[in-house]
């Protein structure tokens, strides 16, 4: 249970960097879109000027083209831009589990190009111990490996000698030789047993023993997976 809940508040933790890096993208492409815009109308003004050179004999065709050559690669940029654009929206719509069309009144139609966010100067994160105990996936692959620990006891077991003790409690009742069915719940018909029981899993032994095995060898794994998850962590952290 615990190693599911830490499996949750790392998917919100995931998905909180998703949708804060989509949306960072997205403003990032909406100013990309406005230079190549500026870029585009600039370069119509110099291509103007270098065909206004050329027919006034002080340019040469090469300077006209050159222009062009540039003015249509920014042109070709656009639509590129416009697509990621696009894409990372809809992106952005399936984090949030929203419809492609609602997503344009939260990011606001009259300020299509707004501000980049930008992360303030210092960002009190604490030192990197406090941000691995904050990390949710730690917590999973440590509650995952202790469970574990838990099914080995659970094997070894089976090893030994159990005992128990169990009955049961009844009223009978028959419509046989003069009897009646509605009798059933007077006091002279009830019916009770009870006894000891006693089990030995004595001649497979050698099935627990394996069992026990493939338990512990299990806990190995997820104690690897867990040592693997901490120096993942320490990498990000620091």
């Amino acid at each position: 249970l615990l190693a599911a809940v830490a499996s949750y508040d790392s998917a919100i933790v995931t998905l909180t960097a998703d949708v804060a890096n989509a949306y960072i993208q997205i403003r990032t492409l909406e100013k990309k879109l406005d230079i190549a815009h500026n870029n585009v109308a600039a370069q119509m003004g110099n291509l103007r000027i270098a065909e206004a050179k050329f027919r006034g004999g002080s340019a040469s065709r090469r300077d006209v083209e050159q222009a062009k050559t540039v003015l249509g690669g920014t042109q070709t940029s656009i639509p590129a831009l416009e697509g990621q654009l696009r894409q990372t929206k809809n992106a952005l719509c399936v984090l949030l589990g929203m419809a492609p069309d609602a997503l344009e009144k939260p990011l606001g139609s009259g300020t299509r190009y707004a501000l980049i966010p930008v992360p303030p100067v210092q960002v009190a994160v604490g030192i990197p111990l406090d941000l691995l105990r904050r990390r949710p996936d730690i917590r999973q692959a440590e509650y995952l490996a202790q469970s574990q620990s838990a099914q080995i006891g659970v094997a070894e077991a089976n090893l030994y000698p159990a005992f128990s003790l169990s009955g049961s409690f009844a009223f009978v009742s028959s419509n046989a030789n003069g009897h009646s069915l509605s009798d059933i719940f007077q006091w002279g018909n009830q019916f009770y047993r009870f006894g000891p029981a006693f089990q030995w899993n004595l001649f497979n032994y050698g099935q627990i023993t394996n069992q026990v095995r493939a338990q512990d060898a299990r806990f190995q794994e997820l104690l690897i997976d867990y040592q693997n998850t901490v120096l993942k962590a320490q990498r990000e952290v620091e």
